[in-house]
């Protein structure tokens, strides 16, 4: 009775129900009564509840019958040995067991030497090997080769000194494959300090390990193209101009931006854009050394970085690079693009001697080569400074010009070629800049595109021009049949809201949609978007016209134009002065008027300047044209004067 911490008298002639709890109690009797009922031996777990928080003890109790002379039964006997502590091992085992088996980590078994005993069923799931294929051999079959000896000699030492190891461990799979896991192992003693075995948890950190080291590279490359990055590029330069201020050597650095990059974005969509910058990544970086760096500013800008090179070796490099580039690219839907950059060009130390300034020279360089016609190399200078310094103050001042109705718009006579009579008007913006005078579009069309102000410039033009000729029509001077021209940025066909918009202008202002056309450059039409479709067949279905400018200058095909809803072609000026002199300017001109008849189109010849140049154009069928020969582009007054004998 000694678990009970009762005397034996204390319990002798007693009910168990006077020292028992009562459920146990109950439990006891009822296992004596079956005893007694049936005559048989019963072997039982037993458990009798002690104290107040629930705790118990285990017995594995043998319960007989009792029997007098006659073979009756008169009692039950029992011998109870007390298990508790057997029990307690068990579920312990149980638990550990549990544990191993249920463990998300892999648990590794070995004996002293490494050899395995066991391992649970994470370590199949992690390494691909079935627990047969291990069992009895070392654990260094995982072993994958990218740790040298000298780091598990290292691990050895400390589990032979302090009995437990942490640390990152490469590994290999069954199938090959590399794996990463972070491994806990601890030396299990016996008494003596004798190592009988060493368990091992490894928890794989495989996904952990490649996402550290692609936010790693995340930081320091660009992930469309792989290229170095901005960060990157900036550690890069800074090392270049410390290696070279130590020899006193010079270098190079090319600014390269994609020409008319966002035509191709806004026409063929951003996927194909894509595209088109991963191919021109792989051209530039194939055409460097591998001291050199390619590195890619954001968008459609990239710089060259060149060690140790003279401005000779320098300007051949970027010719090198930039004939890469305008090489045949296929697009979307088997297009063949041929992509345009403009590359500034500056040395160091003489055009810049931080990093910052050195950029901003090449940069500059480059706006240059596109204000001199793009896809070409310009070379920094120091006038360019004030250049940009000045392309700076106009896209300063030409956001405020927007907000505050300083452009002005200037109309330019469209006439029938047969006899000269006017048949409408483009509508073509200045900019009343203060301290400036009347600055001309080439000035500040190309800033306007750079810092995003086109689709607000555009607008505004829209809007005005619209304006005065609703101010015509209703005077009686614009006269049924004649339109007003417009250029639009194919930028502008990308905005949801731009038919929309358009038609609520020319309700505005009282225009038939029949007295307006709209005029989209060639290369911006190149492959338009489903977008862009969508909107010139709702603004053709309005009534509007549309017309394709500086046709000539791209790579349209007959293909490219029947798709197109168009109806007039404007042939490039380039082309009309040049094709009295050359015999290929003068079969485009014919091709193209004779394209156009085929497809219904009419015909406009821009930059008429001489009678020679208009009795040719009437001679192959032009119908329609507009230059200095007719009338300058003057205000709506002078226009007025001019061609309706009125003012405005």
């Amino acid at each position: 009775m000694n678990f009970l911490g009762l005397r034996f008298d204390q319990v002798k002639g007693h009910s168990r129900e006077d020292y028992l709890p009562l459920r146990d109690a109950i439990a006891h009797t009822d296992a004596d009564r079956t005893v007694a009922q049936t005559g048989q031996t019963l072997t039982l777990e037993e458990q009798v509840h002690v104290g107040n928080s629930g705790g118990h003890l285990d017995f594995l109790t043998r319960k007989f019958p009792l029997r007098d002379t006659h073979g009756k039964v008169y009692g039950v006997a029992g011998i109870s040995t007390d298990i508790t502590t057997l029990k307690d091992q068990h579920r312990h085992a149980l638990l550990s067991e549990t544990v191993f088996q249920t463990s998300l980590d892999a648990i590794v078994v070995t004996d002293p030497e490494g050899h395995i005993l066991r391992v649970n069923p994470a370590f199949c799931r992690q390494t691909g090997f079935s627990a047969e294929n291990v069992v009895g051999k070392n654990a260094s079959i995982l072993k994958s080769g990218r740790q040298d000896k000298a780091f598990y000699q290292a691990m050895w030492e400390a589990l032979n000194r302090t009995g437990t190891w942490s640390g990152e461990i490469n590994n290999r799979r069954a199938d090959g494959a590399y794996y990463t896991v972070w491994s806990n192992i601890n030396a299990v003693r016996d008494d003596d300090g004798t190592v009988l075995h060493y368990i091992a948890v490894q928890t794989d950190v495989t996904q952990l390990h490649e996402t550290q080291i692609a936010l790693a590279r995340q930081a320091s490359y660009d992930s469309l193209t792989g290229l170095p990055n901005r960060s990157l590029f900036n550690d890069r330069i800074a090392q270049v101009i410390a290696l070279s201020q130590r020899h006193e050597d010079s270098f190079c650095l090319l600014f390269i931006d994609l020409d008319r990059f966002k035509d191709v974005n806004d026409s063929l969509g951003h996927q194909v854009g894509d595209t088109l910058l991963r191919e021109v990544a792989k051209r530039l970086q194939a055409g460097v050394r591998l001291e050199d760096t390619v590195a890619r500013m954001g968008g459609d800008e990239f710089v060259v970085l060149l060690p140790g090179i003279n401005v000779g070796g320098a300007r051949s490099v970027a010719a090198k690079l930039l004939a890469s580039v305008h090489q045949p690219v296929l697009l979307d839907q088997g297009t063949n693009y041929l992509p345009m950059a403009s590359v500034g060009l500056a040395m160091y130390p003489q055009d810049g001697d931080t990093a910052d300034l050195l950029l901003r020279s090449a940069d500059m360089a480059m706006y240059q080569a596109k204000i001199d016609g793009r896809n070409q190399i310009a070379e920094y200078v120091v006038a360019m400074s004030d250049a940009s310094d000045q392309a700076f103050a106009i896209q300063t001042d030409l956001a405020e010009a927007i907000e505050q109705n300083q452009l002005r718009v200037h109309f330019q006579p469209l006439c029938r070629l047969s006899d000269g009579a006017l048949m409408g008007a483009e509508a073509l913006v200045r900019w009343e800049r203060p301290g400036h005078g009347l600055v001309m579009p080439d000035e500040f069309i190309g800033v306007a595109e750079k810092a995003g102000l086109l689709v607000a410039l555009d607008r505004w033009v829209l809007n005005h021009a619209v304006w005065q000729l609703g101010e015509w029509v209703k005077s009686g001077w614009w006269q049924p049949g004649w339109r007003l021209s417009v250029n639009q940025n194919v930028a502008d066909l990308q905005q949801p809201d731009v038919v929309d918009m358009l038609m609520q202008v020319l309700n505005a202002h009282q225009v038939s949609a029949l007295a307006l056309e709209l005029e989209i450059t060639e290369d911006g039409l190149m492959e338009p978007s489903q977008t862009q479709l969508g909107s010139l067949q709702r603004l053709m279905d309005a009534g509007v016209t549309l017309a394709i400018d500086d046709f000539g200058t791209g790579y349209s095909s007959l293909a490219y134009l029947r798709h197109l809803p168009v109806s007039v072609i404007k042939i490039d000026q380039h082309f009309v002065k040049g094709m009295l002199h050359q015999h290929s300017d003068a079969v485009l001109v014919q091709t193209i008027v004779d394209m156009a008849h085929n497809l219904n189109h009419l015909v406009v010849a821009e930059g008429i300047e001489s009678v020679e140049q208009l009795d040719h154009l009437k001679s192959i069928g032009t119908e329609l044209g507009q230059g200095y020969l007719f009338g300058r582009p003057a205000n709506a007054q002078e226009f007025a004067a001019r061609w309706f004998g009125q003012s405005s």
